[in-house]
């Protein structure tokens, strides 16, 4: 299971080890692509890597209650396969994978049209309307199984 090509990976380098320790990850909405039954797999390996430092897993997704966002996946041919995930299941997802500190928080609520009130959206990331979502989850040393 490698989902590599799809992985946005920030590393830091440790000057005194000389080695690079992976700190964040990011999944920038493609996770509709990956099987259902692999979620879970991919989320814990993920964690596994992360939890050495302590790391945190941002994953964004288009948000399938918003209705511009449906029409827009429905009419893109890159997106036929897609299977758009309800940042409720995402959260779930992640807790079952042992993340800790789970939140979720919803961007994009305006179109270009509108762009004039996209100064409201600070305000707003608690409304499950926006046309992207990102659940953010903490992999700490504590929450590694035992493998």
């Amino acid at each position: 299971m490698c989902y590599s090509n799809e992985l946005c990976v920030i590393r830091r380098r440790k000057p005194s080890l000389k080695i690079w320790r992976l700190r964040y990850c990011a999944r920038c909405l493609r996770f509709h692509y990956v099987p259902c039954a692999d979620h879970i797999g991919l989320l814990r390996e993920i964690r596994r890597v992360l939890s050495k430092k302590a790391g945190r897993l941002f994953i964004y997704e288009h948000n399938p209650l918003n209705p511009l966002t449906l029409r827009a996946v429905r009419t893109c041919e890159f997106d036929r396969d897609a299977v758009l995930i309800p940042s409720s299941k995402m959260r779930t997802q992640l807790r079952n994978a042992g993340y800790a500190k789970v939140s979720v928080r919803y961007r994009v609520f305006f179109p270009r049209s509108l762009a004039f009130l996209r100064f409201l959206e600070l305000r707003m990331p608690h409304l499950p309307l926006g046309a992207q979502y990102c659940v953010e989850g903490l992999a700490s040393r504590t929450d590694v199984d035992c493998m």
